[in-house]
């Protein structure tokens, strides 16, 4: 054996090793909502929900050290363009096929004074000036990207279809994240709307499972991505489009993710997340599923509410 395979054979076991997260905090929600996506806008914490046809937005506010209040503080469909905007959907073939519902809102970012929303089955993005209160959509041609992932964008199931959203807002770069079968996120210029590119990491060799992006954010000029079934966030480097690390939420001693709910299912809850200088937060969308028996005990709660995990954000994040 030579020397750098003697090196490579050492170093492995550090390279394939994932930082773990540190676990700082869990509230759970006071409705039954599901967290899709959150952003804060002027330090207030907002999210959207998955929940079928919801069109608001919803701001968190905490009521005690494990309780979240939720609170609609946007009416989506009162905004200027919004019934156009629902009926054509209804009306017309989008994403390629006839849809089971023209409002599924699974990601949110905000850029300047305007909240960025994928609507997942109909593959848009929709833009909301809160300022004015207008809804308009960024007129995309998807074409190219799923050419470049090698599927055609009809052939994909209405169900994983866009799952989350980032903005690179000094740079004007927008990311959209095709959840899976196939995988994909897509970059575009946000002035122009071009197609700049396709980032595809590799999946976890042994997975059992689909793997899938359940959401993106951009911090500090990387690209963080959150794989849902692999329990992970994967930094990425926009400019190579490469991974360059990654971060495990799976097994903390304080909270496995994998023992929180009882889903009697392998695949992952988080769908939400947001970075800052002190922490990652993920939002977990439980299906309504109730809580285990370890987690009521371990929080002092019961029921079946979604819930918003505070990790402590790494010094070399």
């Amino acid at each position: 054996m030579t020397m750098s395979k003697i090196l490579v054979f050492l170093f492995l076991p550090i390279l394939l090793h994932a930082n773990e997260l540190e676990f700082k905090n869990i509230y759970f929600l006071d409705s039954n909502l599901e967290v899709s996506g959150i952003t804060l806008d002027k330090e207030k914490l907002l999210f959207v929900s998955d929940n079928k046809e919801d069109q608001y937005l919803y701001q968190l506010t905490r009521k005690d050290s494990k309780t979240y209040l939720t609170k609609a503080v946007t009416k989506i469909n009162d905004f200027k363009g919004f019934q156009e905007y629902y009926y054509s959907t209804i009306l017309s073939l989008k994403g390629g096929r006839w849809l089971k519902s023209p409002w599924d809102l699974e990601g949110i970012s905000k850029c300047e004074d305007q909240f960025y929303l994928v609507n997942e089955q109909a593959r848009e993005v929709v833009v909301l000036n809160d300022s004015k209160k207008e809804l308009s959509t960024l007129d995309i041609n998807f074409n190219p990207a799923f050419k470049e992932l090698g599927v055609k964008l009809e052939d994909i199931p209405t169900n994983a279809g866009f799952e989350g959203i980032a903005i690179d807002c000094n740079n004007k770069t927008l990311y959209i994240a095709q959840e899976r079968n196939p995988r994909g996120i897509f970059i575009y210029d946000l002035k122009t709307l071009q197609y700049r590119g396709l980032i595809k990491t590799a999946p976890q060799k042994f997975t059992q499972i689909s793997p899938d992006y359940s959401d993106i954010f951009f911090y500090n000029n990387f690209l963080y991505v959150l794989e849902r079934n692999e329990w992970k966030i994967l930094k990425v480097d926009p400019k190579t489009k490469e991974k360059v690390d990654e971060y495990s939420f799976e097994k903390n001693p304080m909270i496995n993710l994998r023992k929180l709910y009882k889903t009697d299912e392998p695949y992952g809850l988080a769908e939400a997340l947001y970075i800052t200088e002190d922490e990652i937060i993920i939002g977990i969308d439980n299906n309504k599923k109730p809580l285990s028996k370890r987690a009521e005990i371990l929080f002092n709660v019961k029921g079946n509410s979604s819930s918003v995990i505070y990790f402590k954000t790494p010094k070399n994040l």
